[in-house]
């Protein structure tokens, strides 16, 4: 019988930034991607505290083994240079398996949508994700 690829684990963290915030910032970000499966960046947002906080961007990254995770958690300080940070490694996510979590598509997010033109996407809630979100 043939192996399977695929790890039974995935490295998962969300690195909060404080960063004088940039469209070119977020692309350098996100350009970090190797496009592969050792490292990727989920997305990258950018954030404003509800209470006390300092930081203004948020990247999850996922990672195939810890030393990538490290790897991916520095190359992004390096880029971003950030005033503050924090990194806090998943431990436990929920739903499980995290493919299960709900999203929702504005219809701005829909209309925006770059990657196949004249792609009908669902706007609303998604479930399961990527099971009816088309974005994964």
């Amino acid at each position: 019988m043939a192996q399977i690829p695929y790890p039974d684990k995935r490295y998962r963290a969300w690195i909060l930034l404080q960063v004088e915030y940039s469209d070119d910032l977020v692309k350098a970000i996100i350009a970090l991607d190797t496009g592969g499966d050792e490292r990727i960046i989920i997305r990258v947002d950018g954030v404003q505290a509800l209470q006390d906080g300092v930081f203004n961007l948020v990247v999850p990254v996922d990672a195939d083994s810890d030393d990538e995770l490290t790897n991916v958690v520095n190359d992004i300080l390096a880029v971003a240079k950030p005033a503050s940070h924090e990194v806090y490694e998943v431990i436990q996510e929920f739903p499980r398996p995290s493919h299960l979590a709900d999203g929702f598509i504005t219809l701005r997010e829909a209309m925006d949508d770059p990657t196949i033109p004249g792609k009908i996407v669902k706007v609303g809630r998604q479930r399961n994700s990527p099971g009816e979100n088309p974005w994964g």
